[in-house]
């Protein structure tokens, strides 16, 4: 795939693109996080919304 973009081999090259993977994995996780609290503080809102209605 390098040789494809006519990207050396180089450590600085591949450094480059490690870095790159690790960061995008990070994001991922971040981004998976955030979504996860979202959806719990709405999931109890919906339960608190609930109880009050109905008590």
């Amino acid at each position: 795939m390098m040789q494809l973009f006519g990207v050396s081999g180089n450590l600085m090259s591949l450094g480059a693109i490690d870095f790159g993977l690790i960061v995008d994995g990070a994001v991922i996780i971040v981004e998976s996080i955030v979504h996860r609290i979202t959806m719990s503080k709405s999931h109890h809102t919906g339960i608190t919304t609930f109880a009050t209605a109905n008590g």
